[in-house]
């Protein structure tokens, strides 16, 4: 099931029409890593809900989705592009307030335990907002682990957004990063499955 989910979630960014050339697809295995490990982090973390993984899953990719793809033929926008790469987008200061809050306020609502038995869309026709509460912030919850996931790779915003963290654990698209995404996604899916 956990795979279906991942597997319907890559055929809607590639609906989006985000795979438009070669530089693009090659972006896009690295967008399936963070689907991958935010995914099953989501999973482990929500006690295997499905929708709060998919809300997860899609808050994994939210950060480089709002900077739009990188611009494949013009070196002089490719440049600017960089420049603007894991800027505002990664800074996870407003992902944890608003995850807290949100999480906070779903649990005074209670309205974060089982989602998969609850009627989300038809609650969200009557007016019943509180049972989007956990799904805002597991989405949140996403982006953080996103940004989590950038600062081994790069660097990202630090708590002052001018300031920047991280390390060069691999390098983007390198065989450790497919081997670490394997491991931390078994790790946590089987944990979620057997605990």
């Amino acid at each position: 099931m956990f795979l279906l989910i991942l597997a319907f979630v890559f055929n809607e960014v590639c609906a989006m029409e985000i795979l438009l050339s070669m530089q693009v697809i090659c972006c896009c295995m690295k967008w399936i890593n963070h689907e991958i490990v935010t995914g099953s982090l989501m999973f482990g973390f929500t006690g295997g809900d499905i929708a709060c993984t998919v809300a997860g899953a899609l808050g994994g990719l939210f950060p480089d989705m709002v900077e739009g793809r990188p611009p494949s033929e013009d070196a002089e926008k490719m440049k600017t592009w960089r420049r603007i790469h894991r800027r505002l987008s990664h800074w996870f200061v407003p992902y944890a307030v608003m995850a807290v809050i949100d999480l906070c306020a779903s649990i005074l609502a209670g309205s974060s335990r089982g989602m998969a038995e609850r009627d989300i869309i038809g609650s969200l026709m009557k007016g019943n907002l509180t049972v989007a509460l956990p799904l805002v912030g597991w989405f949140a919850t996403g982006c953080i682990c996103h940004i989590a996931e950038d600062s081994l790779c790069g660097y990202v915003p630090a708590m002052n957004p001018r300031k920047r963290m991280g390390t060069r654990f691999f390098y983007v698209g390198s065989m450790k990063e497919y081997v670490l995404s394997i491991l931390i996604a078994g790790a946590f899916f089987l944990t979620a499955v057997f605990l």
